[in-house]
This record gives C-alpha cells, sequence and structure tokens, in this order.
C-alpha cells in the first residue's frame, strides 16, 4: 500500500466489535499509507505469516485497539481457528478473537514486523500489539510521530519463535502475555531514535499507560521508551514490563522512563520492570525515574543474572525535581543479581531527593558479587549515590553480598545532606542517609569480603549543613 493510498474497513451495523483482517498471498504486507476502521469503536486484527512492514508514512486511523501479528491463525474464545492458509480447514465465528497462534517450523521461518519510520496511534485507553517473529522500528521518530503511542492504553511487543498460542486479550492493567510455554522466543530492536510513549490522556486528565515486552533478546539502540503519568491519576501498577530470556541491551544514550512530573498533582507512578538473563546500560544510557509532585515515583526492579552499567555516563538515576511545597516520596530502587553486578567508570546508580518532604528512593541491591571501578580525578568516577537537600528523608544504601570491591579510584558509596541543591531555598535538610553493607542472607550477616582500592575510593557519608551525616555500617 503506497503513502497515497488508504486501506479503509467500513460497514454499517452498529452491533460490529471487530474487523478481522487476513493476508493470504504468501508475500509480506507493505504498508506505507493510513489504515483506517471507520465502523466506531471496532478492534483490528489483522494477520500475515509472511510479514509485516509498516513505511514511514504508516498510520492508523482507528477508535478502537490494534492488533497485528505474523500469526498463522487466530483462535476463537469458542475453540474455532481462522486461519492465514487457505488450505487449512477454517471457520470465521462471531465469538471474541482469544489468542495468535503460530504453527511448528523452523526458528528462521517465523516471519518479522517491522516498523520503519512508521507512527502507529490508537485512541486513548486502548491497546496496541505486535505479535510475530523477529519486531524491529526503526527510527527517527519524535514525540509528536512516535512509533507507538498508546495513551492512558497498553503496548505490546511480543516475539515468538516457536510454535504456541499467545494471549490477544490484554487491556491496560492486565498481565502481561504469558510465554512460558514457547521453546524458542525471538529479538525485540528498537534503533536510530524509535520512540515508544505510554503517556496519560491530553492535561493529564486519564493516567498513564503500560509498555510490555516479551522476548529472548531485546536492544534498545539510541532509542527511547516512556511510561509517566500526571494530574492526580495513577498510572497501571506495572508501567514498563520487560521480560527477555537473554540479553536487555540499553546502548547509545538509550532512555527508558518513567516519570510523575506535575508539581500540583497526586498521582503515582507505576512500576518499571526489567528481567532477563543479562541486563546492560552502556554508552549514556539512562534508565530514569523523576517525580516532582506529591505522589508517589516509580519503583524499580531489576532481576538478572548479570548487570552491567558503564562506559560514558551510563545511570540509573532516581530525582525529585520537586519545590519545597512537595509531599511525594521517591520508589524503591532494587536490584536483584544472581551473579555480578558491575559498575564502570562515569556510571552510577544514583537518587537524589532535592526538595520537599517526601522520602527519597531506598536503594536496595542484592549480588554475590558487586564491583565498582572508577578513574580518579574528572568526571570518570563510578558508584552508588544517595543525596538530599529536602525535608524528607535522604535515600539509604543497602547492600546485600557476598564480595564487594570498589576499585581503580574514585569508586564511591556516598550518601549526602546537601543544602547547594534544594530547589526553593531550603536550609534545613534532612541528614544523610544511612549505607549499610551485608551478607546475602539479610540483616545481621556479614558479607565474605569488602575491598577497597585506589585513591578516592571508599564510602561517605556526608553533610554540608544543618542535617547530619547518614549512619555507616558494614
Amino acid at each position: 500500500m503506497p503513502a497515497t493510498s488508504c486501506n479503509v474497513f467500513s460497514g454499517t451495523s452498529a452491533g460490529i466489535a471487530r474487523v478481522i483482517g487476513r493476508v493470504t498471498g504468501g508475500e509480506p504486507s507493505s504498508i506505507n499509507g493510513t489504515v483506517t476502521v471507520s465502523i466506531a469503536g471496532a478492534d483490528l486484527f489483522l494477520i500475515n505469516p509472511a510479514g509485516l512492514i509498516f513505511g514511514p508514512n504508516a498510520r492508523l486511523n482507528v477508535s478502537g485497539t490494534v492488533r497485528l501479528s505474523t500469526a498463522d491463525y487466530l483462535k476463537m474464545a469458542d475453540a474455532t481457528q481462522f486461519h492465514a492458509d487457505l488450505a487449512r480447514p477454517t471457520v470465521l465465528s462471531v465469538a471474541a478473537v482469544e489468542a495468535f497462534g503460530f504453527l511448528a517450523r523452523p526458528a528462521a521461518q517465523f516471519a518479522s514486523v517491522t516498523i520503519d519510520r512508521g507512527s502507529l496511534q490508537v485512541p486513548t485507553g486502548k491497546t496496541i500489539a505486535i505479535v510475530g517473529g523477529n519486531i524491529d522500528i526503526i527510527g527517527p521518530h519524535s514525540n509528536a510521530t512516535p512509533a507507538l503511542q498508546a495513551r492512558s492504553g497498553r503496548i505490546e511487543l511480543v516475539s515468538v519463535t516457536s510454535q504456541g498460542e499467545i494471549a490477544a486479550t490484554g487491556v491496560v492493567g492486565d498481565a502481561a502475555p504469558a510465554v512460558d510455554a514457547f521453546a524458542t522466543l525471538g529479538t525485540v530492536t528498537l534503533s536510530n531514535g524509535a520512540r515508544i510513549l505510554a503517556t496519560p490522556g491530553v492535561g493529564n486528565v486519564t493516567p498513564g499507560g503500560q509498555a510490555m515486552v516479551r522476548a529472548h533478546s531485546m536492544t534498545v539502540d539510541a532509542s527511547f521508551i516512556a511510561a509517566s503519568t500526571g494530574g492526580n491519576q495513577n498510572a497501571p501498577s506495572v508501567a514498563v514490563d520487560l521480560l527477555v530470556r537473554d540479553l536487555l541491551l540499553l546502548d547509545h544514550g538509550s532512555v527508558i522512563s518513567s516519570s510523575n512530573l506535575d508539581r500540583t498533582g497526586t498521582g503515582n507512578a507505576g512500576l518499571v520492570r526489567m528481567k532477563a538473563g543479562r541486563v546492560e546500560l552502556v554508552n549514556g544510557s539512562n534508565l530514569t525515574l523523576l517525580y516532582a509532585g506529591n505522589g508517589k515515583g516509580s519503583d524499580l526492579l531489576v532481576e538478572a543474572d548479570t548487570v552491567r552499567v558503564t562506559d560514558g555516563g551510563a545511570r540509573v538515576f532516581a530525582q525529585n525535581r520537586g519545590d519545597r511545597t512537595s509531599t511525594g516520596s521517591g520508589g524503591t530502587l532494587q536490584f536483584v543479581v544472581g551473579q555480578d553486578m558491575f559498575i564502570g567508570p562515569g556510571s552510577a546508580i544514583r537518587a537524589e531527593n532535592l526538595s520537599g518532604s517526601g522520602a527519597g528512593s531506598p536503594i536496595e541491591l542484592t549480588a554475590p558479587r558487586l564491583t565498582i571501578e572508577g578513574q580518579f580525578g574528572g568526571t570518570s568516577g563510578a558508584g552508588i549515590i544517595g543525596g538530599t537537600g529536602g525535608f524528607g528523608p535522604a535515600s539509604s544504601v543497602v547492600l546485600s553480598v557476598g564480595a564487594l570491591e570498589l576499585r581503580g579510584g574514585d569508586a564511591l558509596i556516598n550518601t549526602r545532606a546537601s543544602t547547594s541543591s534544594v530547589i526553593g531555598g531550603s536550609t534545613q535538610p534532612q541528614g544523610g542517609g544511612p549505607i549499610t553493607v551485608q551478607g546475602l542472607s539479610g540483616a545481621g550477616s556479614a558479607a565474605d569480603a569488602v575491598i577497597i582500592r585506589g585513591q578516592g575510593s571508599g564510602f561517605q557519608t556526608e553533610t554540608d549543613g544543618s542535617g547530619a551525616g547518614g549512619a555507616l555500617q558494614i
């Protein structure tokens, strides 16, 4: 479908709940125009087992949910199957669509879905789901024309490369589609400035949305994923949910962000959950959790065998950007690591409570081995930092480790109470946050080893205001 074309699904019945399209020719669909569903409120299901490609001019003009897939068939709620292959027995039932079905074939033969600079947006509160083989989303995109947007809705990216069925019923607030039964999964890649936005409705009158990914591996390269909320609306309990079996990589300044930056609002931000075999933030990439008003900031849960935060300013960053009247507290930054965690030169896990009466984000990390490696002098230090400049309790740092090594120079675990960073001119901040290093069994247990090497490396609990420095327990 070329750029000047418009593919229109129309009908006259007020009772039509869904539009189902299948492509049967055995060739990928190339869509570079507007797909329109003129039936008010109808959901769109489009399947082509040979692949789907959305070009720079691809757009949606719909009022319902959109589900796009390279599935072989749709399974209906009455157990009938609607196949794309005309040679297979098929029934188009009036029952609701229950799942996307994939038949057995070699993993390399599962067709992909590509968004190449197109912008697919659904109405407020609706879902856009992409379920197929490998999923490639290529920018550049802007906030006005993101690759995918679901205001107060749900974005699903599910990549599978084996036989099975994926639920096709999820709406915002539901659990993510289950993929445990699939022997192999595929890859999800965002590149060249791709943007995925699960943001509030216009004017913050509706809550933020959800972004969910299920894959074998995921690469976010110079790209951006945001799930924010605003006003007095709470985000979904889980705002960003990324589950991959192998590598979850953020590279070249990529950002995953969850925020509630309305200074007068009371809405709480949702959880950011990342679960993978390996999690890597490199080359200036950031996990950013910002809050400013009277609601709670996002919690973060990272679960992986290994975690690396390194190379040129990579950060996990929670910050209160409110003013003296702000009462919102930061969410907990939690890392559960099965083997090793490494924080390299110029990189950090940082929680800053700059103003207001809310508490800073606690940092909780569990790992058999934690290594922080900096370089003395300049901006190449590395560390875990908790600071406060407001009236609320400072961020605490609790490390449950087998072995902890600070090496190379300016490798720091630091909490600080400061008046210099206070927004609004406060001169009476809380004291600095406590630092606790303990064994893997938690409170009362001891780490096997704590090693400090290099100039400027070590622990710091400090204050330059009227608040006390934090307690240090090793």
